[in-house]
């Protein structure tokens, strides 16, 4: 690999760092993902910030040095906020053209979630699942974030709780995502005293989450399918849920055949 080549790793390893984990990162963490070693890391990445590629937005001589790429840094600066008064002197123009703006922003930010149906993997995934179920009308969709001891999303539907685990991978769901989704529905089965037919558990797949959609392969390995059967689990991949969700909002499905068919679950 060419020191070009390494760069340009070093660089979009921070960025698929940012959008998987919403954080920025740091030495370690680029390390750790390119499986370089820290000290080229730093090189590299000093290399970066002269060439403008990578700002540091954090260091100190005791401390950690953070990083994020350097157009998502100019990008955050432009909107830097502004004294209120300054609205009572600024360009009328101005001032409506930036209303319109955030209007858009607003809209493209709704798409762009959704759309990490296709490719997320992490916390940004399992936002994206629970905006399209909330979306469809599930009720009381809950995001149980960066809690290693829960489900990723409980929601409530026909009397049930259901308990979701999201996964996005760049190969197939295995058994192991399986037996740890089969343990969190025994978990809140016993929490809060509950009935067998009071409760369901979905797996929520992004595999293959590198690949075009229509060129994926199969989203379970076979140990995986047969546990699936055995705990009488559900199933549907992200792509199935954009899909149903994008026919939705494009007026081809009806909220209520949709949620179905989500309730349904794709066949193992």
């Amino acid at each position: 690999m060419t020191r070009q080549d390494e760069e340009t790793t070093v660089e979009q390893a921070v960025r698929e760092y940012i959008f998987q984990r919403h954080k920025f990162p740091q030495l370690t963490d680029i390390a750790e993902a390119t499986s370089l070693s820290k000290s080229r890391c730093k090189d590299l990445c000093d290399s970066l910030i002269h060439k403008k590629r990578l700002y540091v937005v954090f260091e100190g001589s005791t401390m950690p040095r953070v990083v994020v790429p350097y157009d998502m840094m100019q990008e955050m600066l432009r909107y830097q906020p502004l004294p209120a008064w300054v609205e009572k002197y600024g360009f009328a123009q101005r001032i409506a053209k930036e209303k319109q703006i955030a209007g858009l922003r607003a809209e493209i930010d709704e798409y762009a979630k959704l759309e990490r149906l296709l490719f997320g993997t992490d916390v940004p995934l399992e936002e994206a699942v629970v905006d399209a179920l909330s979306f469809l009308g599930f009720s009381n969709v809950r995001h149980i974030r960066d809690d290693l001891n829960n489900p990723d999303i409980t929601l409530r539907h026909e009397d049930k709780l259901v308990v979701i685990e999201v996964q996005g991978t760049t190969k197939a769901a295995d058994k192991d995502k399986v037996q740890q989704l089969a343990g969190w529905q025994q978990q809140v089965l016993v929490q809060n005293d509950l009935r067998a037919d009071q409760i369901a558990a979905f797996l929520v797949v992004n595999h293959y989450r590198e690949v075009d959609p229509e060129k994926r392969e199969g989203p379970l390995t076979m140990h995986a399918r047969e546990l699936m059967k055995l705990y009488q689990l559900r199933f549907f991949t992200t792509v199935f849920l954009y899909d149903i969700v994008k026919k939705t909002k494009t007026g081809g499905l009806a909220k209520t055949t949709a949620l179905a068919r989500i309730w349904q679950g794709q066949a193992l």
